[in-house]
């Protein structure tokens, strides 16, 4: 398994600031679950435990953060 990708920097202060903007729960999980891993590199199971949301979810939100940035968030 290759190892996780770096997230910018810089990333984990605009996602806390996105998350206190979240206008819905939905919102809420999606921005905790990159912000969870770019505060701490945890694996997506355990994110997708913490947020209620599936493994795929949280690995196509981090594969989307990591090419996109903030807009799929």
């Amino acid at each position: 398994m290759r190892p996780p990708k770096e997230f910018p920097l810089g990333a984990a202060e605009r996602l806390k600031v996105l998350l206190k903007q979240a206008a819905t729960v939905a919102d809420q999980r999606r921005i905790q679950a990159v912000l969870m891993r770019a505060l701490n590199p945890s694996p997506p199971s355990l994110i997708a435990g913490v947020t209620g949301l599936s493994v795929a979810t949280v690995r196509i939100l981090h594969s989307r953060f990591l090419r996109q940035g903030e807009s799929p968030v």
